[in-house]
Parts: structure tokens; sequence; C-alpha cells
């Protein structure tokens, strides 16, 4: 994971500097347009291929992304004195991301299929979700992304029952202190401002700017709503080989195995965020402690190790999940 990240820190370093240069170049210097088309059609793919050595189609198709983020960035940073092959290749956008939009729709339905076919083979949901997604797109942080995004999206949209979940006993977080009723109470909420808010604003400041605060409101409660409905049936697990980590779906989850493990006890006092420190809770409390040994690295939302000494978690039966793991730490 972590040669993921160095890789894919470097190529975005390379496209922030490369337009962060042309922006000053065209502010500056009377600059010719095809220069930043080459650098982003040509220079930048090949600097792609030499750190990430994809196959032919997944080069393709990140060819594709970093001339039509070129265009798109030349649309801004480029003048109009300056602008000689850009009005063409900007009607060619236009009419590429109209060809692009059935095909990436058409792909997703592909990719949701092929996840289905898994969970019929008796997959749990986490592995067939992993699978699918890295099975089209390689392993990357991009991906890692794109799996936290259908995560969402399956909770959100598709309500589902009866999932799998690897472990062969689930703990469940939903109930303690009130966590799931009051994530509810949040959505609630929300759904009643959205047009009050709505109003407020299409009268005191633009229609426009009262449409776009109601899409931006929209999206943040499909997070919630999945967030939500992924506390009531995602679980804390555990097998005779590993601890699974799962909080709801905006957490980013653990695997952890026995051996990674010095002590789990219950929480005696407050446990505040620090380095080293993770926190499962959501809008509960915290009741159980996980002691790790020394040099324990876990991977963050982005891929990125990270060195961990404890993690905290707030269950629903803390004492019953103390018994269980007690005979497999130690």
């Amino acid at each position: 994971m972590h040669r993921y990240w160095n890789r894919d820190t470097w190529f975005i370093g390379s496209i922030l500097l490369m337009a962060a240069a042309y922006t000053v170049a065209f502010r500056r210097f009377d600059f010719p347009d095809w220069t930043l088309l080459i650098d982003f059609s040509l220079s930048l793919p090949l600097l792609h291929y030499w750190l990430f050595r994809p196959t032919f189609k997944q080069w393709l198709l990140r060819w594709a992304q970093l001339t039509g983020l070129g265009i798109l960035l030349g649309h801004f940073i480029i003048p109009d004195s300056s602008r000689v092959i850009w009005p063409w290749l900007e009607m060619m956008r236009n009419t590429v991301v109209g060809l692009m939009i059935p095909i990436e729709l058409g792909a997703m339905a592909l990719l949701g299929y092929g996840i289905w076919k898994l969970m019929q083979l008796g997959d749990d949901i986490d592995t067939a979700l992993q699978t699918g997604i890295e099975n089209k797109l390689g392993k990357s942080m991009s991906t890692r992304l794109v799996l936290f995004e259908a995560r969402i999206w399956l909770y959100a949209l598709l309500k589902p029952k009866n999932l799998r979940y690897a472990g062969t006993r689930h703990f469940g977080y939903a109930k303690q202190h009130g966590n799931a009723s009051n994530q509810m109470g949040f959505i609630l909420a929300i759904l009643f401002e959205m047009p009050l808010a709505h109003l407020l604003l299409h009268f005191i400041w633009s229609p426009t700017a009262a449409w776009v605060a109601s899409v931006v409101s929209v999206w943040g409660l499909l997070y919630l709503v999945a967030e939500y409905r992924a506390t009531l049936v995602r679980p804390v697990s555990i097998d005779n080989e590993k601890l699974y980590i799962r909080c709801g779906v905006l957490s980013v989850d653990a695997i952890i195995a026995w051996h990674q493990i010095q002590a789990i006890e219950k929480i005696a006092a407050p446990v505040r965020r620090q380095p080293g420190v993770r926190r499962y809770k959501q809008l509960g409390e915290l009741n159980v402690v996980i002691h790790l040994q020394p040099n324990v690295m876990l991977a963050d939302l982005f891929g990125r190790e990270q060195a961990v000494a404890t993690i905290c978690l707030g269950l629903d039966d803390p004492d019953g999940f103390i018994r269980a793991t007690s005979v497999k730490v130690g």
C-alpha cells in the first residue's frame, strides 16, 4: 500500500506543479496554447506510464482523463490573445463528454453487475466491492476513493439487506448511547431545514444560489443516509485469525491479526484525539480500548500506512466483546 501512495503523491504533485507553472506563464508571457496540450496529453501520460506501468486499456483511460483535464484547465487560464487551437479543442471536448456519459454509465452498470455476481458466490459485501473495483481499476489511491464512493452509493440508494460480512461473531454499535437514533435526528433536521433554506436563499440572494445550496445539501444528505444505514448493518466482527473493525461507511475499516493486539479492555477515562489513536464512535460513546503491539501500521482512507498504537470503539455490548476476544488475545 505504501508504494502506491508514494507514486500517487509524485504524480499528483507533478500535475499540480505543471498547472501552477502554466498559470503563471500565461499571466506573465505571451505563451502559445499548444504547449499546455502537449504536456497534458503527452508528458503527463508518459510519466503516468513510467510510474505505474498500467495495462494499455488503463493507460488509454488515464490519457483521456489527463487530456480532458488539460483542456478544462486551459479554458480558465489561457487568455484570449493566446488562444489558437483551444476553441476547437473545447468544441471537441463537449462532443466527447456527450459520448462519454453513456459509456461511463454502462461501465458503472457492468461494475455493479460484476459485484452482484461476486456476492451471489457467497463472498461478503466488502470483499465483493473491493474485488470488483480493483479488477476494473487496479490498485491505487484513486481506487480506494472509488471504493469509498461505491459504499456510499450502495448504502444510500440500494438499502441492502441480508448482507454477509467476514467474521464468525458480529457486534453492533447502533444502539449504544442512541448512536443510530442521533444520526436519524440529524437527517430529519436537514430534511426539515432544506426547503426553508431554499426559499430564504431564493428571495434574499438568487434562485441560482438557492439551487446550488439545495443540490449540495442533498449530496451531503446521501452521505448521512449511507452512514445511518451502514451503522445498522455493518458490524465489528471476529474470527479465529482476525479482528474486523467497521464503523458506518465514513470511517476507514481496519483488519487486525490477533498477534498484533496486546490487550482489550473497557475504557476507564475519556480518550482525546491524538496521533496513534483511532476512535470509532460516531454519535455514541467510546467504551472499549484495544492496545496494539509496537510498530503496527494500518492504512488510512487514501492507502497511506500510519503507525497506530490504540483503537477505541463504541459497542452495544462491550462486555460481550471483551469476553469473546479475551481467549484470542495474549
